[in-house]
């Protein structure tokens, strides 16, 4: 018989103790236990971080022996470096004006100027490109001058040791072929020349060059340079029938330069070769020693490149 007794019940009927959780702390109560557990722990606060001084300089450095005249040679070639001008150029972009001349016997027409950016070591190939369609006429009848020198293409502002600004000349060949033949009728006849005793003479391959030949043709004049004379120019009067040769050996003659080369260079065989021969450079071609300076289709004061020397 199943046993139903007061007392039992009471038993299955009793729960287990709860825990009563602990009050909360307010925020003062917080902070006081934090300085007393800091106290009893004796809590020490960081150090500083070291603080990185600049005052040391190599001067100041003991090196060694070795090492401090390596340093010392360092500062030596520092302090004596000399920039070379012609290495440095100028900046790197050029503003070049060029200013379109017309035909002397067209009244109604007018100069105009334009200017162009050329950057220092590029060709004044969109130059030439540009003005050529502003004028409208094909690039190869231009003709452009800068400081009464004829401009190519090919040409640089490096090359013409034009520093931040330049200004140039700009007309078609008609015009320039005609501009030359008026100064060319200004210009006194060769045979007036008279030489004054007692006084040196003109340059003597101007002469040589004038007397290859005995027909009167239109002269011009040539200035002439070369690696070999650093960049040191000579002017010469040429005509348009003279040979690139004797050019050359003209120029050899003024710069006070060695003939010493040959034109007959073997190709095969043993033995000592001699050296070539140097060449005329127009508009980046070297042209034939044989081959006559008209037919470079050269301008009154024209740079012409002496390579080989």
């Amino acid at each position: 018989m199943e046993n139903t007794s007061p007392n039992k019940r009471k038993r299955e009927r009793s729960r287990s103790k709860s825990i009563t959780p602990p009050p909360k702390l307010t925020a003062h109560q917080r902070a006081n236990a934090m300085i007393l557990v800091r106290q009893a722990l004796a809590f020490q606060p960081r150090a500083p971080s070291p603080t990185l001084f600049l005052d040391d300089t190599p001067d100041t450095i003991d090196l060694d022996p070795e090492l401090a005249k390596i340093a010392e040679a360092v500062r030596q070639q520092v302090k004596h470096a000399h920039i070379d001008p012609e290495r440095a150029g100028g900046p790197e972009t050029v503003n070049i004006k060029v200013r379109w001349r017309p035909h002397p016997r067209n009244t109604s027409a007018e100069e105009q100027w334009w200017t162009f950016k050329v950057r220092r070591h590029d060709t004044f190939r969109e130059l030439f490109d540009g003005v050529a369609d502003l004028v409208g006429v094909m690039a190869d009848q231009l003709v452009i001058n800068h400081d009464h020198r004829r401009v190519f293409a090919s040409g640089t502002p490096h090359s013409l040791h034009i520093w931040a600004e330049g200004e140039m000349e700009a007309c078609d060949k008609h015009t320039a072929e005609y501009i030359r033949a008026q100064q060319s009728n200004r210009l006194p006849s060769p045979s007036g020349h008279v030489s004054t005793p007692g006084r040196s003479p003109s340059i003597a391959p101007q002469s040589d060059v004038e007397s290859e030949t005995e027909s009167i043709e239109e002269t011009f004049k040539l200035v002439l340079r070369s690696a070999a004379t650093k960049d040191k120019t000579f002017p010469l009067t040429v005509r348009s029938t003279t040979t690139c040769c004797a050019i050359v050996k003209a120029f050899l003659k003024a710069a006070d330069l060695p003939d010493n080369y040959s034109r007959d260079v073997p190709t095969t065989g043993r033995g000592k070769r001699p050296v070539p021969f140097p060449h005329l450079m127009v508009d980046g071609d070297k042209m034939d020693s044989d081959a006559e300076i008209g037919d470079a289709d050269l301008e009154d004061g024209d740079l012409v490149e002496i390579v080989g020397v």
